[in-house]
């Protein structure tokens, strides 16, 4: 699992991106839309960016303190800019941040925390639209947060599934209160509805092709690091991943090379057993017997450390399909 989150980029490769970024337009939705995201989080993370303890829901919110209403809603006002660039990027089709895979859990996946942030500005400004008539433009910035959280999930890794499930939820529950509020007309459900056609039916934000990524790239990075003197890497993974007693930890560092490959082909089996698992009808219960079994050191003490927590995935996948359900219901009302 990547730990690099925050991780700065550098701003010559951000200028470079901005540079490289093809315009696009509703129609022109071909190619990769990481490029045109990065011209946005260049410009989102520059002087003017202040919001890390700025609330954007108080936006548009009658019921949150006139000060704080009102920031959030400058905020918004001086942050058009970046909106109208992620518009344009979550039209795209696809979404490539080029992770290296082969890194582990040192890729970096520095765009997580700004494309979320970006996506609370749409959902921000879509609510102040709708509180100023504008439904179609609220429907527009709705609809590019379906197509955000589309594209994070692109990453196949498991915490860009879990931000992309999050993302996804906050844009189901902003879409139901237009929804509700009944300003939405015909031609604006057309718009959501489109962008609800464009999620991966059976694993809209990725957590499922999140596991199947994750093992692509963490065993070998394992496997690179079975050296006992290639292995404090990992001491220093464990270290932050679980909260296990040192005692364990040392004891997996102490396992010779081949003690240590038989403990990754363990580790292995477990994702592939989980990935398994996922597609039966009884997935959860499923699940939950393997995570039973990596508890109980059926799949070793790397097995136990470096094993996600199979049954919380699964219930945001569940939660969040039950999510789209209702939706697609309403807008086909």
């Amino acid at each position: 699992m990547p730990r690099n989150a925050t991780t700065a980029v550098p701003l010559l490769l951000v200028a470079l991106a901005a540079l490289a970024a093809p315009p696009a337009s509703a129609r022109e939705t071909a190619g990769n839309a990481a490029p045109v995201y990065w011209q946005a989080i260049a410009i989102f993370e520059g002087p003017r960016q202040d919001a890390s303890a700025l609330d954007l829901s108080r936006a548009a919110d009658p019921g949150a303190p006139a000060g704080d209403r009102a920031k959030a809603e400058q905020f918004v006002s001086d942050h058009q800019e970046e909106i109208a660039i992620l518009l344009r990027a979550a039209a795209f089709e696809d979404s490539d941040f080029g992770i290296q895979r082969d890194h582990g859990p040192d890729a970096l996946i520095r765009h997580i925390a700004p494309m979320r942030q970006g996506a609370r500005l749409l959902m921000a400004d879509a609510r102040l639209r709708l509180a100023a008539g504008d439904h179609a433009a609220a429907a527009e910035r709705l609809a590019a947060v379906f197509g955000m959280a589309r594209h994070i999930a692109q990453d196949r890794l498991v915490i860009s599934g879990l931000v992309s499930t999050s993302v996804m939820l906050a844009a189901c529950q902003e879409t139901k209160l237009g929804l509700e509020s009944r300003v939405f007309d015909k031609a604006d459900k057309a718009v959501l509805r489109r962008a609800l056609a464009r999620l991966d039916p059976e694993d809209p934000c990725g957590l499922r092709s999140g596991l199947s990524g994750e093992r692509e790239g963490f065993m070998p990075w394992l496997r690179a690091h079975a050296d006992p003197k290639k292995r404090e890497p990992v001491r220093v993974l464990l270290a932050g991943m679980r909260e296990e007693p040192e005692m364990e930890v040392d004891r997996i560092m102490a396992l010779s090379k081949r003690e240590f490959d038989r403990a990754i082909d363990r580790a292995d089996d477990y994702y592939a057993q989980a990935l398994e698992a996922w597609e039966k009808p009884d997935a959860a219960e499923a699940l939950a017997r393997l995570q039973d079994s990596v508890a109980a050191g059926d799949f070793g003490l790397l097995g136990k450390a470096v094993a996600p927590s199979l049954t919380k995935i699964r219930q945001r996948h569940e939660e969040i399909l039950d999510q789209l359900e209702q939706l697609r219901l309403w807008l086909s009302q």
